[in-house]
This record gives C-alpha cells, sequence and structure tokens, in this order.
C-alpha cells in the first residue's frame, strides 16, 4: 500500500474516544398560516392600546361629579374648591394624584388624600387633615396649631380651642420648643369632654396648668402621661364631693391631690373603680394665677 492510500484511510478513520455529533437541524419556519395568526394578534392588541389611549382622555370618561370629605376646619369650602377644580380636568381612567395634591399644597392643615374612582363620571376624594388642638395667640392674634407642632395658618376658626400665650407669634411652618412641646401633648390627650373646656394653657411655678373655663385649674407639670392625668382629672371633677376644689394637681398620675380636698390616695386613673374624694379638710390653697409667664420660643 502506497504512503498516499495510507494517508487516506488515516484520516476518514474516527480516532478512538471522539464524540459522533449529530448533525444540527435548522429550526423550522413558521407555516405562512402561524405568521398571519401571530399578524392578527399584534395588529388586535396594537388596536385595543390605542383604543385604550383614546378612551382614557375621553369625555365619556370625563370627571363631573366630584365628592370631598374628611375636612372639618375652617378651610373646607378653600379646599373643597381647589380640589373640585382641579378634578374636572381629569377622567375616570386617568387620575393624576400629583396635580390633586398641587392644588392642595397650600393648606397646611390638609396631610394627605385618598382618591376613588367611580365609573363613568365619579370621583371621591377623601381628605387626610391635620387638626388643629390648641391655638397660640400674641396680643389680639391667634393661630391655630395641630398635635405635632405644624402651624395652619389656613385655618382661621379657633374658637373653642385652649390658647397657648406666645410672646410673638412663631414664623415658618412649624412651631417647636421644649415648652411647645409638652403644651401640645396636654393639649392633644384631652378628652373631648374636658378640651371644650380648656380655657388657656399656661407655665406657671408648679409646671404646665390648663385653666378650666368653668373648673379648677389642672396642674400637668410637664406633657408626660398627659392621657393618663387627663384621665385622672376627670374621674376627680366628676365626683360630686370635688365641688369647692381649688385646683388639681395631676403631676402623679396614680395619686390626684385636689386642693382645698387633700389627696386622693389610691387612684388608678386607668381603671375602673370609682374612688371616693375626701371630705373638705385642709385649708384651701390658691390656685396658680391666670397671669402666668407665657410661651416664648427657645
Amino acid at each position: 500500500m502506497s504512503l498516499d492510500q495510507s494517508l487516506n484511510r488515516l484520516g476518514r478513520r474516527r480516532p478512538a474516544g471522539r464524540p459522533r455529533f449529530a448533525s444540527l437541524r435548522r429550526p423550522r419556519r413558521p407555516s405562512p398560516q402561524g405568521a398571519r395568526l401571530i399578524l392578527a394578534v399584534v395588529a388586535a392588541l396594537a388596536v385595543l392600546g390605542g383604543g385604550y389611549a383614546l378612551l382614557r382622555n375621553s369625555s365619556l370618561v370625563r370627571v363631573t361629579e366630584v365628592r370631598v370629605t374628611g375636612v372639618d376646619s375652617s378651610a373646607e369650602p378653600r379646599i373643597d374648591q381647589a380640589l373640585d377644580a382641579t378634578a374636572r380636568g381629569m377622567t375616570t381612567l386617568h387620575v393624576r394624584e400629583d396635580a390633586l395634591r398641587r392644588a392642595v399644597a397650600g393648606f397646611p392643615s390638609v396631610a394627605g388624600l385618598r382618591v376613588e374612582t367611580h365609573l363613568p363620571h365619579g370621583m371621591t376624594i377623601e381628605v387626610i387633615e391635620r387638626r388643629p388642638v390648641a391655638a397660640l395667640v400674641a396680643g389680639d392674634q391667634r393661630l391655630a396649631v395641630s398635635a405635632d407642632g405644624r402651624l395652619l395658618r389656613d385655618v382661621q376658626d379657633t374658637i373653642g380651642l385652649p390658647s397657648i400665650a406666645q410672646a410673638t407669634l412663631p414664623a415658618g411652618l412649624t412651631a417647636s420648643g421644649p415648652r411647645i412641646r409638652a403644651a401640645l401633648a396636654v393639649a392633644s390627650a384631652a378628652p373631648e369632654a374636658l378640651s371644650k373646656r380648656a380655657g388657656r394653657i399656661v407655665f406657671t411655678p408648679k409646671g404646665l396648668t390648663v385653666q378650666l373655663l368653668d373648673g379648677p385649674p389642672l396642674i400637668f407639670g410637664d406633657g408626660s402621661q398627659a392621657a393618663a392625668k387627663w384621665a385622672g382629672a376627670a374621674r376627680v371633677l366628676a365626683d360630686p364631693t370635688s365641688q369647692g376644689a381649688t385646683y388639681l394637681d395631676l403631676r402623679e398620675p396614680g395619686r390626684v391631690s385636689a386642693g382645698g380636698l387633700g389627696p386622693v390616695d389610691g387612684e388608678d386613673p386607668m381603671g375602673d373603680a370609682e374612688q371616693p374624694v375626701p371630705g373638705a379638710t385642709a385649708t384651701p390653697v390658691p390656685a396658680p394665677t391666670a397671669t402666668a409667664t407665657p410661651y416664648s420660643q427657645p
């Protein structure tokens, strides 16, 4: 056998251990019917998408019925008007909440919005409100303030709110300082019945004091455990034998002292059992004066 024949045989022979590979098949092309189906689906989706884009801005779903809820302050008419006018420029399928928020950005009493639509033309906007708990007072000026210190300049009606005396009204968006925070903690924790009776919140030598419109001054001392202190005050004031008390010292929530009547021992302000108020056996103690030092910003 010649050398060329031997080399040819070796070239045709598969080396030992080398795997055989199956031949690669070309991908099968879709049939004309399948291609037409794919094109039809794509065209239908495009038509539906375009139709929805037209519908969502169409007068067929234009907002014409607007209901605003949640506003309980004197700013209600202006807030309602701002939201109503903005909402009527939208559709129930295309709500722009950022535009609604911008419409009420100038109202500090508005903390947030919840929006719900009702096809085809209805929209309900719930306003999450910052409620005033007190009024800062400087001379004849009054400014409503929320529990977190936000100055509610859009709330004009401060009737019924306890007042906190100030040398001058604060500038900016919020009121700060330890005395202000303590006074607001007390004002915001007041039960409704006593909140309506709270006239002034002042700072006396005995600490933070609430002067009731028709009752003895309530000495809180500071803003801690304000709810428990209010509960203790409510229990004592509801007892007929507490009539004649010149003040209630609430600085120890579990032990309310009634000026002119003596201490109310063992009282649990958060409990259910009524505790008797001892009779008037002690010499009356003068109430804290109404000319207490006003709060001022630190």
